[in-house]
C-alpha cells in the first residue's frame, strides 16, 4: 500500500503510542510504503491524500473509510457492537468497541478424544495432536491410544 503524506510529524512517531505531535505542511507530498498492519496507524496519525474511498482503506474493520470532497481520508468509527473479524481463528462473534475489533467467544477445540491434546492456534484454529499419554478417567480400564 502506498500513501501520499501531506503533513509530517515533528516528534518521534511511535505509531502504537502517539503522543501530542505537531504537524508541518510539506511543499510536496511524500510517498510512504506501509504494510497492512501499520496502515491504520499511519492513516490515523497523518493526513492522507485521496481521490476515491478505496484509497483510504486503513485495514480497520471498525471504521468506515471515506475520501472527503477536499481529497483527504477520514475514518468514521462504526457503532459499538458492529460485527468484525479480529483475525483470530480461536474466537467467533467479534465486535467493534471504541473503534477497535475485539474478539468474541473462544471456540471449543475439544474433540472428545482422550488420545489428543486439544489446543487452538490463532492463525489456523483447532489443533488436535495425538498424545502419548492417554487416560479415560476410569481406573478399571487399560488405557491406550
Amino acid at each position: 500500500m502506498s500513501v501520499r503524506i501531506l503533513h509530517v510529524s515533528v516528534c518521534l512517531l511511535f505509531l502504537s503510542t502517539l503522543a501530542s505531535c505537531q504537524a508541518e505542511p510539506q511543499s510536496e507530498p511524500i510517498a510512504l510504503e506501509v504494510d497492512k498492519t501499520t496502515a491504520a496507524q499511519v492513516h490515523a496519525a497523518l493526513e492522507v491524500e485521496c481521490a476515491k474511498d478505496i484509497e483510504c482503506d486503513d485495514a480497520n474493520d471498525c471504521t468506515r473509510d471515506r475520501c472527503t470532497p477536499k481529497g483527504l481520508c477520514r475514518h468514521l468509527v462504526l457503532s459499538e457492537g458492529v460485527a468484525c473479524e479480529d483475525d483470530n481463528a480461536c474466537t467467533v462473534g467479534g465486535g467493534c468497541w471504541n473503534g477497535q475489533c475485539l474478539g468474541g467467544s473462544t471456540i471449543s477445540c475439544d474433540d472428545s478424544n482422550n488420545c489428543t491434546n486439544d489446543t487452538c492456534d490463532r492463525d489456523t484454529g483447532c489443533v488436535n495432536e495425538i498424545s502419548v499419554v492417554c487416560n479415560d478417567g476410569n481406573e478399571c480400564t487399560t488405557d491406550f491410544c
